[in-house]
């Protein structure tokens, strides 16, 4: 019974954390992303666009040494932690918020008393 429970924690804990792929030639993948806004960013162009020119998906898991590189016409399905996605797309938007306050923030005055 609990190498049951320990399981099906697993395996849940590993569908709220790794991203998944199936490529037409049949064999299941799956990543760990613990970079949400990452995520996010490298996903989102699909889905306002899901006939998108790019034929390759590249993910940058853990800097140039992991990175996956995913070919468009070769996957069956892809399938992303959802509450990553949307953490990952609060976060893209705090930082677009951040960088039009540094914009609209007139500059400081610096005044030198001699």
């Amino acid at each position: 019974m609990r190498a049951e429970a320990d399981a099906s924690t697993q395996k849940l804990q590993d569908r709220a954390t790794n991203i998944y792929w199936q490529l037409s030639s049949g064999p299941l993948r799956s990543e760990s992303v613990y970079d949400c806004k990452l995520l996010y960013e490298t996903f989102v162009p699909f889905g306002d666009e899901p006939d998108s020119e790019e034929d390759v998906i590249y993910l940058p898991l853990e800097g140039y040494h992991r990175s996956i590189y995913i070919r468009n016409s070769k996957i069956d399905y892809i399938s992303l932690p959802k509450r990553k996605y949307n953490e990952g797309s609060i976060e893209s938007a705090e930082d677009e918020l951040d960088g039009d306050e540094q914009k609209l923030m007139p500059p400081k005055l610096v005044s030198t008393d001699d």
